[in-house]
C-alpha cells in the first residue's frame, strides 16, 4: 500500500494585527462616563455608616511579602478601627469618604508571617484593606475604572494603593495578573506609580515617561485627585485627573500573550513599608546586638561583623503612631464600554470557565466568538512543584486563561489533550499560545458529536520560545484533540498556555496574526525586515550608554546620546532561533549611519555576554551614509543551540544608525556520513555520586539535561577537591561517535577535567581529559575503547581545580541513530486497539516494513484510518513499506465511545490489549492494592507494582529469564481478572499463575507474542487462590533489559454481608479528619485525593507528625505515602484507638531526599493512624511534606 506524506500545508503569519484603531476608542472624558452617577455598573460613594459587604470583602490575616501590616476587619466605631465609611470630609463630592487607617499598635499585636509565632517577622502596624467581592456584579473586564483619592502625608513607609487583581486566587500571583492604577510612595512623593504585572512569567512595567505630581501641579496629600484606567481587549490606558499618563498595549507583548481579557476585582489597601522599594521605604534597621528586640530573622555580615535586622518601632511610633494615618477615598466606579465604542462589538463577558466551580464569575476570555469548553481531559502533565496539578495540569490548556499552562512531562512521548465544547460548534479559527518550549510537531483532530475523528492540521516547529499559532478552520466540531510529538528543547517540558477555538458568529474577534513560521533556506528570522516594528528584537543599554530604538520608514533606527565604554554597551539583538550543527549560514543585512562610523555584528550562543567559544561570528563593519549590503558566511560546527544575533554600537561613536533586511539563511549541510543526533535528554538521568548540591539550581541532573544554561554544582565544604560522577541510561539503537562537554570556569566552582565510561563494568573510553570551555560545548572524538552499538549505560566523572568544587554546564553524547524513523500511533477514541501501539522506531537503512492492525471495541468497527493527515477510510490493517521517514497513524472507531477520561500517568498505556468482563455477576473488587508483594529480583521495589501510583514501577534484574512478580492477597479469593500495566521493557511470553501456598502453582493464563513498548494486558481469570504470580519466560523483541510493571491489579468477587477480613477484599479507607503537630499548609491536604495539594509541617522541627482519624476502628492492611521533596529519612507508622496511646505498626529508616512514594504493609485494628517523623532526609532543610496518604483495609 502507498505511504502518503505531506499533510495539509499551513502558514503562520507575522504578528501585528490590531482588530480596531485604538485611537477611535471612547475618550476618557466622554459624557458617557463623565459622572459616577450615570451608566456605571458598579459605584460606591462610601456615604453609609458601615461598609457595604455585598460589594466589598473586608480582608484580614493577609500577609504580603515586603509589607509590615496586620490587615484586620475592625470597623468604626470600634476601638483602633481600621475601616470607616461615611466619615465627614468637606473635600468629598458628597461630603462623605472611606477612611482606611494605618495604626502603630504600641506592641499590642505580635502577629507573624504565615501566622506561626517564631517563624517570621513581627508585625506592629494594623491597617485596612477591602476588595470587591468575587461575584458577577463586582468583578470587571473592560471599561473605565475611576476613583477619587486623597493620600496620607508623605512619610517613610507609606504605601497605599488602588489596584486590580485577577479574580482567580487559585493560580497565585503574578499568574492572576495585576494592574496598579495608582500606588503612593511615601519616601518619594514626586512619583505616580501606575504599573502592570503579567504572567505566566512576570512582566512588569509602568511610568516610562516618569510623570510626576509636580509636573502636573498636584499635591496628592493635600487634595483629592482622580485616578483612572480604560481597559479594552488590546490596551490599558492610565489617567490622572483626566490626563493620560501611560499606555500598555497588546502589540508591546510581541509573541507573548495579552493576559488582560479575564475578570479582575478592585482592591483598596493602606500598606506600610516595602522592603525592596526604596521609594516606599521601610523600618528595617541593623544592629550588632544579637539580642536586639523585634528581630526579623535576617542577618548579614559586614566587614566580618554579623548584623541583625530588626524593626525600628520607635520610628514607626513617631511617623504613624496610635492615632494613625488616613487613606481617604471619595468614590470608586466602573463603567462598561459604551455600545458605540469600536471595541464593544468584539467583547462578550457572558461565559464562565469550566475549571472553577467555586469563585467563578462571568467574563472568562471575554472576546466575541471564544468557545468555552465544558471539559478538558488529557494523558499526562509535569508532576513537579508545590502545586503541580494546578500549575501544570492539562485542564489549564483551555481554561480560558493564558496565565496558566499545561506542561507535559520532560520526555519525547506523545501527549494529548481532548477538549469538549458540549455541542457541535461552527469553528472559524484556532488560536494557540505556546511558551518556553514547543513540540517538534503536533497534530490536531476534530470530531462532531455523532461523527468520527478527522485530521484538521499538522504543524512542525524548529525554534523554542513564545509563539502564537493561528489557523483557519471553518468546520463544525464538538471535540478537538491536540497531540504533541517530541520536543525541541530536550531539557524542558512543553508549555501550552491556551488553546482557543473561535466560533463563526457575527462580530467574532478577528483572527490575530501568528508567529512567523520561517523557511530556514530563506531566513531563520521572523522579522528581519522590521515590518512588525521591533517585535522579536530588543535594545540594551549598559555602562553609561543611552540609546533609543525605533522603526522609522521600515528601518530600525538606533539613536544614542551616550556611547558607553564597551562594544556591547548599547546593542540591538534578536534571539531564540535555532542553529543546527554542521550547517553553513549566511548572515546579511543593509545598514547606514548619519555620519561614517563602525559597528559590529555578532552571531553567538543565546547569551547577552557570550563566551569566546560561544561567539561564532564577530565582524566589524565600517558604515557610510548610504544604505549598503553586507554579507558573511559561517560554517557552524558547534552543538545544536539557540542563537542570538546582535548589532553592537558601543564605544564606536554615537552617530544615528539604520539597519534593515536582516537575514540569517541556512545554505547547506556541510557534514559527512550519517548525521549525529543528541542521545541524552533530561529523562535519561540515572544516578549520581554524593557531594552534589541538593538545591535545585545545582542538582546533578542539570549536568545531563541537554541544556548548557543549567549547571550542576558540588557542595562547598562537602565536595571540596572531590571527583563527582553522574550516570545516564540512554535509549537503545544509538552508536556513540562524539562526546560534548560544556565546562565551567567560575571560581570557586569550576571544571578542570572529566572522564567518560560505559557499560555495567564502567569501561573508560575517555580518560581524564582537560575541559577548556565555560558554558559552551567542547568536542571529543578520540576514544580509547568504542562503546558498542545499543550501549545504554554511561557514567561521567568530573574533577575540580585544586581547592574548588565541581561545576559543569552539560555533557552530551552525539550518536548515529540506527533507528531514526518513528511511526506514531494515535487511538483517537481511547477504545479498541492498534497493534503495535505507541511509538515504534525503524532502521536508518530504509528497509523495514511494518503492518499495523486495528481491533475495534465489541459492537463497533473501524471508521477511519488517517496516515500523515490523509484519510484512507475503514481499514483493518495498514502496511508501511521500506520505511524511510517518520509517519503518524491515527485510527477512529465507529460508535458512541466518548473521548478518553483524564489520566495522571505519564508512562503507562490506556489502551487495553484485550477486552474483558467479570467472570461472575457478583461485583469484582480490587484485592491486590497495598498487598504484600515479592519479585524474583528487584532493581526497583516490587511494592511499586501494587501502590496504586501509575508513575512508579517494579523492575527485575536485566537479562534474567524467567523472572516473576508475586502478590499475596492475604487470604483465598475467587479471582475474576488481572490487569497488568507493562512498561516498555515487557514480556513477550508469560504465565499468570495461582497458588494457595506460594510454592505449588496452577497456570491460569498463557500469553505469547507480546510486543515491545508500554502496554496494558487484561485477562479473565477464575478459581480460588491466595497468591497470584506473573511468571515471565521471554522478553519482547527490542527489550534488552529485564521485566518492568507499573501496576499489577488483581480483581476478585466481593463477599456481601461480611465484615470479616477473610471474605472481604481490602479497600481504600476514607479518613474523616487529619490533624498535625504543625501545619504551614493544612493537614487535610494529605487526604483530599488531590495530588496537587500537600500538608507541610513547620520547618526545622523534629519530630513532627500527622494523624488520620478513620471515624471508627478499621482493620488495616497497608499504607501508601506520597512524599514531597521535603520528606522523612526515618519515621514510624503508629496506630491508636484513643489518640493518646500509640502502637508502632510499621517503620522506615532509609528514606532519600526527593519526591517518592512509600508503600508499607500494616496489621492491626485501629481508629487513628499517625505518621511520626523523627529525622529529615539528607538535603531536606525545611520540614516534612506529604502530597497524599492512602490507607487500605476493612
Amino acid at each position: 500500500m502507498r505511504t502518503p506524506r505531506l499533510p495539509r500545508s499551513l502558514t503562520l503569519l507575522a504578528l501585528g494585527l490590531a482588530a480596531v484603531n485604538a485611537a477611535a476608542q471612547t475618550a476618557y472624558n466622554d459624557p458617557w462616563w463623565a459622572s459616577p452617577n450615570a451608566n456605571t455598573s458598579f459605584v460606591d460613594h462610601f456615604n453609609s455608616p458601615s461598609i457595604d459587604r455585598s460589594k466589598w470583602l473586608v480582608e484580614k490575616d493577609i500577609f504580603v511579602n515586603g509589607e509590615d501590616i496586620d490587615y484586620q476587619d475592625v470597623e468604626y466605631p470600634a476601638a483602633d478601627w481600621t475601616i470607616r465609611t461615611g466619615q465627614d470630609d468637606a473635600g468629598a463630592l458628597d461630603g462623605k469618604v472611606l477612611n482606611l487607617k494605618a495604626r502603630y499598635m504600641d506592641g499590642q499585636i505580635q502577629d507573624y508571617y504565615g501566622g506561626v509565632a517564631g517563624q517570621g517577622k513581627p508585625l506592629f502596624i494594623r491597617s485596612g484593606r477591602i476588595e470587591s467581592q468575587i461575584a458577577d456584579d463586582s468583578t470587571f473586564v473592560y471599561g473605565k475604572f475611576e476613583a477619587r483619592i486623597k493620600m496620607p502625608p508623605a512619610r517613610n513607609g507609606e504605601f497605599p494603593a488602588w489596584w486590580l487583581l485577577g479574580n482567580f486566587p487559585d493560580v497565585g500571583w503574578t499568574a492572576c495578573q495585576e494592574l496598579d492604577i495608582v500606588e503612593f510612595t511615601g519616601a518619594n512623593v514626586s512619583k505616580i506609580p501606575q504599573t502592570h504585572w503579567s504572567a505566566p512569567y512576570p512582566a512588569y512595567g509602568g511610568n516610562p515617561n516618569n510623570t510626576t505630581y509636580a509636573q502636573m501641579g498636584l499635591s496628592p496629600s493635600d487634595q483629592y485627585i482622580t485616578y483612572g484606567v480604560i481597559k479594552t481587549p488590546e490596551t490599558v490606558e492610565y489617567y490622572v485627573n483626566g490626563t493620560k499618563t501611560y499606555t500598555w498595549t497588546k502589540a508591546e507583548r510581541g509573541d507573548q500573550p495579552w493576559p488582560y481579557l479575564s475578570p479582575m476585582r478592585m482592591i483598596l489597601n493602606h500598606a506600610i513599608t516595602h522592603v525592596e522599594w526604596p521609594d516606599v521605604g521601610n523600618y528595617n534597621r541593623f544592629s550588632t546586638d544579637p539580642n536586639v528586640a523585634n528581630k526579623t530573622g535576617y542577618t548579614r555580615v559586614t566587614t566580618g561583623v554579623t548584623e541583625y535586622e530588626y524593626l525600628d518601632t520607635a520610628a514607626m511610633n513617631t511617623n504613624i503612631g496610635r492615632a494613625g494615618t488616613d487613606f481617604l477615598v471619595d468614590y470608586v466606579a466602573h463603567w462598561p464600554l459604551p455600545s458605540a465604542d469600536p471595541w464593544h462589538k468584539y467583547t462578550d463577558e457572558s461565559k464562565y470557565s469550566f475549571f472553577r466551580p467555586a469563585n467563578n464569575t462571568k467574563g472568562f476570555y471575554s472576546l466575541k466568538g471564544w468557545l468555552a469548553p465544558i471539559s478538558v481531559t488529557g494523558d499526562a502533565y509535569l508532576q513537579e512543584g508545590d502545586n503541580a496539578w494546578r500549575d501544570n495540569g492539562f485542564k489549564n490548556a483551555a481554561d480560558g486563561y493564558v496565565g496558566s499552562k499545561w506542561a507535559t512531562p520532560r520526555d519525547d512521548n506523545m501527549h494529548s489533550i481532548t477538549i469538549d465544547y458540549g455541542a457541535d460548534k461552527p469553528i472559524r479559527y484556532f488560536w494557540i499560545e505556546w511558551s518556553w518550549n514547543l513540540p517538534k510537531s503536533y497534530d490536531i483532530y476534530g470530531k462532531t458529536a455523532a461523527g468520527n475523528w478527522e485530521h484538521v492540521l499538522t504543524s512542525d516547529q524548529q525554534s523554542v520560545g513564545w509563539a502564537t499559532h493561528t489557523f483557519d478552520v471553518n468546520k463544525t466540531y464538538r471535540y478537538i484533540k491536540l497531540v504533541t510529538k517530541g520536543r525541541i528543547d530536550k531539557a524542558e517540558p512543553i508549555w501550552l498556555l491556551e488553546f482557543k477555538a473561535f466560533e463563526d458568529v457575527a462580530n467574532a474577534y478577528p483572527k490575530p496574526a501568528g508567529t512567523a513560521q520561517v523557511d530556514r533556506t530563506v531566513n531563520v528570522l521572523g522579522n528581519g525586515s522590521f515590518v512588525d516594528g521591533l517585535a522579536g528584537w530588543a535594545g540594551e543599554n549598559y555602562d553609561g550608554a543611552g540609546a533609543a530604538y525605533a522603526v522609522v520608514n521600515g528601518e530600525a533606527r538606533i539613536t544614542a546620546a551616550a556611547q558607553g565604554t564597551g562594544a556591547g554597551s548599547y546593542q540591538l539583538h534578536t534571539q531564540g532561533f535555532g542553529l543546527k550543527r554542521n550547517y553553513r549560514y549566511q548572515v546579511s543585512f543593509r545598514a547606514r549611519a548619519a555620519s561614517p562610523r563602525n559597528i559590529q555584528v555578532r552571531l553567538s550562543e543565546d547569551q547577552l555576554n557570550p563566551s569566546t567559544a560561544g561567539t561564532y561570528l564577530l565582524q566589524t563593519v565600517a558604515l557610510g551614509t548610504s544604505m549598503a549590503n553586507y554579507s558573511f558566511n559561517l560554517d557552524f560546527t558547534a552543538g545544536d543551540n539557540p542563537g542570538r544575533l546582535a548589532f553592537l554600537f558601543g564605544n564606536m561613536g554615537n552617530a544615528t544608525t539604520y539597519v534593515d533586511d536582516v537575514v540569517i539563511r541556512e545554505i547547506a549541510y556541510i557534514g559527512s556520513g550519517d548525521p549525529l543526533v543528541p542521545a541524552i535528554s533530561a529523562t535519561n538521568f540515572a544516578g549520581a555520586s554524593s557531594g552534589w548540591e541538593t538545591e535545585w539550581w545545582g542538582a546533578p541532573q542539570r549536568a545531563v539535561d541537554g541544556s548548557t544554561g543549567n549547571k550542576a554544582s558540588g557542595r562547598p565544604g562537602i565536595a571540596d577537591n572531590q571527583d563527582l560522577w553522574v550516570s545516564v541510561r540512554i535509549d537503545p539503537f544509538y552508536e556513540i561517535k562524539e562526546v560534548l562537554v560544556a565546562g565551567d570556569k567560575s571560581e570557586p566552582r569550576s571544571l578542570a577535567q572529566f572522564r567518560a565510561q560505559f557499560g555495567s563494568g564502567n569501561t573508560t573510553f575517555i580518560d581524564w581529559t582537560n575541559s577548556n570551555t565555560d558554558g559552551t560545548y567542547e568536542s571529543f572524538t578520540t576514544f580509547s575503547a568504542l562503546p558498542p552499538v545499543n550501549e545504554r549505560d554511561f557514567r561521567f566523572w568530573f574533577r575540580p581545580p585544586a581547592g574548588q568544587v565541581v561545576e559543569v554546564a552539560d555533557v552530551q553524547l552525539m550518536a548515529v541513530d540506527h533507528m531514526p524513523h518513528r511511526i506514531y500511533t494515535i487511538n483517537l477514541d481511547g477504545a479498541g486497539s492498534i497493534s503495535p501501539a505507541g511509538t515504534v522506531r525503524y532502521s536508518k537503512n530504509n528497509t523495514d516494513s511494518a503492518t499495523y492492525s486495528f481491533t475495534p471495541p465489541t459492537g463497533q468497527q473501524v471508521a477511519n484510518v488517517i496516515v500523515d493527515g490523509v484519510s484512507l477510510g475503514a481499514l483493518n490493517s495498514y502496511t508501511f513499506n521500506a520505511i524511510a521517514a517518520s509517519h503518524t497513524l491515527a485510527v477512529s472507531f465507529t460508535g458512541t465511545a466518548n473521548p478518553p477520561q483524564s489520566s495522571s500517568s505519564s508512562s503507562s498505556s490506556s489502551s487495553p490489549s484485550s477486552s474483558s468482563a467479570a467472570s461472575s455477576s457478583t461485583p469484582s473488587v480490587l484485592v491486590s492494592l497495598g498487598g504484600s508483594v515479592e519479585g524474583s529480583t528487584n532493581l526497583l521495589p516490587a511494592a511499586n507494582a501494587v501502590d496504586g501510583n501509575p508513575a512508579t514501577r517494579w523492575e527485575s534484574s536485566h537479562g534474567v529469564s524467567p523472572s516473576w512478580l508475586m502478590v499475596d492477597l492475604g487470604s483465598t479469593r475467587n479471582l475474576t481478572r488481572v490487569v497488568i500495566d507493562w512498561e516498555a521493557a515487557n514480556a513477550a511470553d508469560y504465565l499468570v499463575q495461582g497458588s494457595n501456598n506460594g510454592s505449588s502453582w496452577t497456570n491460569l493464563k498463557t500469553v505469547t507474542g507480546g510486543t515491545f513498548g508500554n502496554r496494558t494486558d487484561t485477562h479473565d481469570l477464575s478459581g480460588s487462590y491466595r497468591y497470584v504470580r506473573i511468571y515471565a519466560t521471554a522478553r519482547s523483541t527490542g527489550n534488552t533489559w529485564g521485566y518492568s510493571i507499573f501496576e499489577l491489579k488483581v480483581y476478585a468477587q466481593a463477599s456481601a454481608g461480611s465484615s470479616s477480613s477473610s471474605s472481604v477484599a481490602p479497600a481504600l479507607l476514607t479518613p474523616a479528619d487529619a490533624i498535625a503537630s504543625t501545619a504551614l499548609t493544612a493537614a487535610s491536604n494529605a487526604i483530599d485525593s488531590n495530588s496537587g495539594t500537600r500538608w507541610e509541617s513547620a520547618h526545622g522541627i523534629d519530630p513532627s507528625w500527622i494523624t488520620l482519624d478513620l471515624g471508627s476502628s478499621k482493620t488495616l492492611t497497608g499504607i501508601a505515602i506520597d512524599w514531597e521533596v521535603a520528606n522523612a529519612a526515618a519515621y514510624i507508622v503508629q496506630g491508636s484507638n484513643d489518640n493518646a496511646n500509640w502502637t508502632d505498626i510499621a517503620s522506615k529508616s532509609d528514606g532519600t531526599f526527593g519526591n517518592r512514594t512509600d508503600t508499607l504493609p500494616l496489621n492491626g485494628h485501629y481508629r487513628y493512624v499517625r505518621i511520626y517523623s523523627t529525622a529529615r532526609s539528607a538535603g531536606n532543610q525545611w520540614g516534612y511534606s506529604i502530597w497524599e496518604i492512602r490507607l487500605t483495609g476493612f
